[in-house]
């Protein structure tokens, strides 16, 4: 059975820098997920080597010139070794949130309310991004 998703990023799609909290080694790596050869959704990974955890962000809705902030809807993870799945976060610690390009972000009801649309992508890019599970592999224990 062929996946559902394909995705799409460039080498340089992808940074290391000093967390702002820690002063640890940080990654962030970020690409864009498709469905039937349509753009469906952006996802940013932060992993500070100082953390147990990473987080995740996940923005779907409409991609292209036209498609503004009211089109997208984005949510932030923590995800890492030892999650099965990932939880609602509030946001990336020190980043802010860029409506323009995520679009609104969700409350942690409807969030949830719309789990099935965000968990596949978090979950297929857990999977398939070897750059997500190498950045994964040197979080704290």
């Amino acid at each position: 059975m062929p996946d559902r998703f394909e995705l799409e990023f460039d080498a340089g799609d992808q940074r290391e820098h000093t967390c702002a909290c820690c002063d640890a080694r940080s990654h962030t790596v970020w690409g864009f997920v498709y469905e039937h050869g349509e753009a469906a959704a952006v996802y940013l990974v932060y992993a500070s080597e100082g953390h147990p955890h990473a987080w995740m962000s996940v923005a779907w809705g409409g991609w292209g010139p036209r498609a503004g902030r009211e089109q997208k809807r984005c949510v932030y993870l923590e995800v890492g070794p030892g999650r099965t799945e990932p939880t609602l976060s509030s946001n990336i610690p020190g980043v802010r949130h860029d409506a323009d390009a995520l679009g609104i972000e969700l409350s942690p009801a409807l969030a949830e309310h719309l789990r099935p649309q965000w968990a596949a992508v978090a979950e297929y890019v857990r999977a398939r991004d070897l750059r997500v599970q190498r950045v994964l592999g040197t979080l704290a224990p």
